[in-house]
């Protein structure tokens, strides 16, 4: 009698137990089953037993869970990839704010909110120039690494585009033609690219299949531009799009936004909708755009009621400030070749350009300093070879500000990587060289540097003062 048995016996229930069985060929699974034969008083009169295979169902369940760790796996897997494109994702993206602290132009203030699932919203800012302003916003299709890598790729076409090329038409068309090469994977992106200048309120924009953004004016009337200068990006090469012009006063706000806000849906599967944001829009504080940009994050979530985010919320506002009277803007170009004699037709066509304006004799001299050791520098060092180059120099003058552009092909170098010289030190103690350099950062309000396509770009700013500054011609 077995153990089984004798527990059905005493205690008069059904007793289950599995064994293997070990055969010449293969191992058996049984299950087998003791159970009590009870009389009508409840006693015992007999008891019983089946056995059945269960080796088919054991090895269905061992497949069964081979597939369930395959999924779990898979699974992990796909979260290190949302992980990963959310990495991606946000740090292609700028997030500190304020992001030019010194500039009184204008506000700027931005929010990507990602989805549970990682898609390939972007957005970006930076000056192309002193006075030019280059923003963006953008939707990929698709969701996770692949979204997000082609959302880095297309953050850097434009960036890369940007750098010599002040046309968003111009600009859209060549990243459309680049984004459409080999696209295997059929994705595309809506984007709306747009330059401010910062001085003049001029904005120069074009949407490609995007959403349409707003302004609110300054006396609270909110304009749609609702105007498309081409379809999607990456779906079609060799299209022409076009770009428009618009211009912002003193409190305009502009407010451009991705489809993860219009089309964020509440459990009854209604949309938001443009009607909403533009609504509240219209009437939200604009205390600060970071208050205005929380707003509609909040009242998005209030509308979903718990609903969940299926969807990336991407915000860009900016909200401009013309701090002074309307100002002229005055540019020269100069082209020269990199030889040291050219240096002295830069500063005497620069000396006239100044003195056309009224600009004091002093602000000349302090450029003439910083030709004579920057162009020094690029004749001497920038080539390897003996050939001509040509080197570009750009100047505006823009209300009190004086900004010069120098824009060399030769190796990249940024000369203001070197260290400070210590200028206590005697002339017998002290490094060679870096003192030209120190001269230059002490003469100019601002001095920076960044490698752009193949050419080296140093710009060089400095404020003319309040008495001196360049207005518009009545």
């Amino acid at each position: 009698m077995t153990a089984a048995d004798q527990v059905t016996i005493e205690q008069k229930r059904v007793v289950e137990r599995e064994s293997v069985i070990e055969m010449a060929k293969e191992t058996r699974h049984i299950r087998s089953i003791t159970f009590p034969v009870l009389d009508l008083d409840g006693n015992l009169s007999a008891f019983g037993g089946i056995e059945i295979d269960v080796t088919e169902r054991k090895r269905a369940e061992e497949k069964l869970e081979e597939a369930y760790a395959i999924i779990r796996e898979q699974k992990e897997s796909m979260e290190k990839e949302l992980d990963i494109g959310r990495e991606i994702q946000m740090s292609m993206v700028p997030q500190v704010f304020p992001a030019f602290p010194e500039r009184k132009e204008f506000d700027i203030y931005a929010i990507l909110q990602p989805a549970r699932q990682v898609g390939g919203d972007l957005y970006d800012f930076y000056f192309l120039d002193g006075n030019r302003l280059c923003f963006c916003i953008g939707d990929v299709s698709g969701k996770g690494v692949p979204a997000a890598l082609f959302m880095a790729m297309t953050k850097t076409l434009i960036k890369s585009r940007s750098v010599d090329d002040y046309s968003t038409a111009s600009i859209v068309t060549h990243v459309n033609d680049e984004l459409s090469k080999d696209n295997k994977a059929s994705m595309f992106v809506t984007l709306i690219l747009g330059i401010l200048h910062v001085g003049t309120g001029e904005l120069l924009y074009t949407n490609a299949g995007h959403n349409r953004p707003y302004i609110r004016r300054s006396d609270g009337n909110v304009e749609t531009l609702v105007q498309s200068h081409g379809p999607i990006m990456g779906a079609v090469p060799g299209l022409a799009y076009n770009e428009e012009k618009t211009k912002l006063v003193t409190g305009d706000v502009i407010l451009l936004y991705t489809d993860g806000v219009t089309e964020a849906m509440n459990q009854n599967g209604k949309l938001y909708s443009d009607l909403r944001l533009n609504q509240l829009f219209a009437t939200s504080s604009t205390a600060s755009l970071e208050y205005l940009i929380n707003s509609i994050v909040s009242d998005v979530e209030q509308f979903e009621a718990g609903a969940e985010q299926t969807d990336d919320i991407t915000m860009l506002a900016l909200e401009f400030h013309d701090t002074s009277e309307a100002e002229e803007i005055h540019s020269m170009k100069i082209q020269i070749i990199n030889d040291v004699k050219e240096i002295d037709r830069v500063n005497d066509e620069f000396g006239d350009f100044l003195a056309a304006r009224g600009v004091p004799t002093a602000i000349g001299y302090r450029f003439n300093i910083t030709f004579d050791e920057l162009l020094s520098n690029i004749i001497s060092y920038a080539y390897t070879d003996d050939d001509e180059h040509e080197i570009d120099i750009k100047v505006e003058l823009s209300g009190d500000r004086l900004i010069v552009t120098i824009s060399d092909d030769g190796i990249p170098y940024n000369p203001f990587s070197t260290a400070t010289p210590d200028t206590s030190l005697s002339v017998e103690e002290r490094e060679i060289g870096g003192l030209g350099i120190h001269l230059v950062r002490n003469l100019m309000e601002e001095v920076s540097y960044q490698r752009k396509t193949g050419r080296n770009v140093i710009t060089s700013v400095h404020r003319l003062g309040g008495e001196n500054k360049v207005k518009a011609a009545p």
